[in-house]
Parts: C-alpha cells; structure tokens; sequence
C-alpha cells in the first residue's frame, strides 16, 4: 500500500519510519533536507523528552477560544487523547528508540538528549535509516492541494495513495517551512482548526528599559498578570536584551500571555530577583545586611546582590517615586529590597512566530481518534505541531511529536 507523508520534521520522520513496515512510504517536504526544525531544536542539543510526562505539562486550546466555536469538544477525553498517544513508558520508549539505531543517549537533571547533544547528527542519522528501508523523500515538494477521489483514495500531483499523514508542523519559526499550510488541508476535509498563537516566545517590554538592561542574566522566579489578576508563575534563569524579556521561565508564562497580548489586555510580568527570601522574611534580611554594611550609602549598601545594571534600574524607578529624597536609609533600602522582590514590566507584545519555539492551537482533538486517524476522513491521519496539542519546554514537544508520529505511522501502515 501507498502511504504519502506531508512534512519531514520530527512527527513526520517518525511516522515514516513506523508506516514504512511492508508498505511504500513517500515523504513530501517543500525544503531541501529532512528535520530542518529538528535540527535547531534545544539550541541544537536536541531535547527530546522528559522524566516526567505528566498531562499538567500539556495543554490545547480548549478553554481558550470563543465557546461557540468549540462547543462540541470536551477536556477530559482530549487530556485522554493527549496521554494515550504519549503511554506509560514514553521517554523511554525513544531512549531505546535511539540506541537501537545508534545514537547514545544521556539524561541531564529531568530531561533527555542524544550524548553528544547535536541535533543535526541525529537528523542525519535518522534520515539514513529511513532511505535504507526504502523510505522515498521529495524535497522541494509544496503540497497545497489533496483530493479525495471517488474511490476513497487520495490524489496528490496526480499521484495516488491510500493513506495520507499530516504532519506539516504549526507556524512557529516559519523560516524552517512551518507557515501553517497544513491547517488548509486539513480544513479542506472538514477539519476545524482553532486559533493559533505563538508560545515558548519572548516578550516585549519597552525599548527604552530593554536598552538599559539588555545583556543581563539573573535567576528568579516571574510571575504574569492578566488585567492585574496573577495568571502564573515560573522559575529559572531570566534574560533582557534591547527590547524583550525572556529565557526559558518566560518561555514558559509565555504560553498563559500570547493570547491576552494579543487582545489588546493589560499584561505585565513581575520578577522577584530575591526569591529565596519569603516578603515575611525581609525586614529580617535587610537588618542582618545592615549589621554588616550599616555605615555605607544605598549604592554601596546593595552592591553584590544582583547585576549591576539591575541595581541601577531599581535605583532609577525608586528615586523618581515621591518622598525618596527626603526617607531616611532604612525606608530607601525596604524600598529597593521591595523592588528586588517586585520588578514588574509592561509587556507590549510577543516576539512573534518567527522567534516562537512552538505553536499553541491547530486541528482539534474532538476530531480526532486515539491512533490519530481522521473522525471525518477515514484514511487521513494527523501528528505533531499542527495538532492542538503544546507542551512546557523541556522535550515535552518533541515527545509529542515522536509519539503521535508513531501512533499516526504504526496506525496508517497496519490499517493500509
């Protein structure tokens, strides 16, 4: 049987490889190499999954879009879907996955990487393994159009297939060919495709503050605010250049923050750059310093604490507000130490596709059955970023792309 693969990113390369067991496999790609978004992924280090694959790292769009819209799809059975394609023993799963064809693996903290964490090693890798067992690749092959033909097979180019798997990735980083053509197709079927925004993205803050922080990286924990109300929080290292905000803690917020951004909502992060300290704890801290360094002015009293650039900030916001001139020492240092605790910024917008790790929205689950296959298109199956699903950094992406590949693959070989 003939099995057409749209897309050679990772859902699509592993979905050739589980489909391509007594069957012909074509892969259709419109650039000129398999995975090329696999290969930047994790900086290049290629994250691929994580100890813990719990669905609360998981999310879709329900919930999120105008109630209306998808009336029809219920939480539960997707959170079902979402971990039943993923199963018990994920990351493991592809641990062996890899080993069997030769790429060791290593795990650092909770997440997973190929031992010598190079992802393009492993794209070259996995795209030999695939043309020895007779996989054909089509690169500079932009589908826009399928059509089902009176005998319930699928045209392509003129070319007929019995089965055809989407995997044709989200919008994010549409320089690596992810510009949301799949979510056409699948609209060409029937299918329903969510709202879509960008997520594991920068945020942006004012240029004239980005300029004066930029280069900076500190520790902490940040926390996003919808129309004042707190939406939630991460901790991790947190990075400034010229105009936003971001490393892999804002990443994360970053995924409760597109969409009110993009609705013209009141959005703002706070930082809390002295996270160890409980707000409780303060005085108390402030007056141990004081024992120490009691004699010195506010510039040198705070020097240590946090980057320099940080300090100067602070001090800039705080001696502008009323009544600093004339407060003594003490009420200057609780000011600073509450700003240390509360750095808040307006975000003014996101840094767009282009600079988004992932994409939140696409082809809803309702619409879909546990092997991935089409509720309204027998014969169509679905895998990867193109689908409602979207995970927290750390492989949780990745994991999702391989297992739905899998499941889609393994489903569409047996069935053809």
């Amino acid at each position: 049987m003939k099995i057409a693969i749209i897309g050679a990113g990772a859902a699509g390369l592993f979905a050739a490889y589980y489909a391509s067991n007594h069957n012909q496999v074509t892969v259709f790609e419109k650039n000129d190499i398999a995975g090329k978004k696999l290969r930047l992924t994790g900086n290049g280090r290629l994250n691929y999954s994580n100890a813990d694959l719990s669905m609360s790292h998981y999310e879709h769009s329900y919930g999120l879009v105008d109630p209306d819209f998808l009336q029809s799809m219920f939480l539960e059975d997707d959170c079902k879907l979402i971990d039943s394609v993923i199963g018990e023993d994920g990351n493991m799963e592809f641990t062996r996955f890899f080993e069997t064809i030769g790429v060791r693996t290593t795990k650092i903290g909770d997440c997973f990487y190929p031992y010598m964490e190079r992802a393009g090693e492993v794209s070259d890798i996995l795209y030999e393994v695939l043309l020895r067992k007779g996989v054909e690749f089509r690169f500079g092959s932009e589908i826009k159009e399928i059509i089902k033909n009176d005998t319930e097979r699928f045209v392509i180019n003129g070319e007929i297939f019995d089965k055809v798997i989407l995997t044709t990735g989200g919008k994010a980083a549409p320089k690596t060919g992810s510009d949301g053509g799949g979510y056409k197709l699948a609209r060409s079927f029937g299918h329903s495709v969510t709202y879509t925004y960008p997520v594991l993205v920068a945020l942006e803050i004012l240029k004239e503050i980005g300029e004066k922080l930029a280069g900076v990286r500190i520790k902490g924990t940040v926390s996003g605010y919808v129309d004042g109300e707190k939406i939630s929080s991460s901790k991790g290292e947190i990075q400034f250049t010229n105009n936003t905000i971001s490393g892999i803690c804002v990443f994360q917020l970053s995924r409760r923050l597109t969409k009110p951004i993009e609705e013209g909502r009141s959005v703002e992060v706070s930082c809390d750059l002295l996270d160890d300290v409980k707000d409780e704890e303060l005085s108390d801290y402030i007056e141990k310093r004081d024992k120490l360094l009691g004699d010195l002015p506010l510039g040198e009293f705070i020097k240590g604490l946090v980057p320099e650039k940080i300090s100067e900030y602070i001090l800039d916001v705080i001696s502008s507000g009323e009544g600093f001139d004339g407060a003594d020492e003490t009420t200057k240092r609780m000011l600073f130490f509450k700003a240390l605790k509360n750095l808040r910024f307006t975000i003014m917008g996101h840094a767009g596709y282009e600079n988004a790790q992932c994409t939140r929205g696409g082809v809803v689950l309702s619409e879909i059955g546990e092997n991935m296959e089409s509720k309204l298109c027998p014969g169509l199956f679905f895998a990867g970023e193109m689908v409602d699903v979207d995970g927290d950094c750390g492989g949780y992406n990745l994991q999702w792309a391989f297992s739905s590949g899998k499941v889609a693959g393994s489903s569409a070989g047996e069935n053809a």
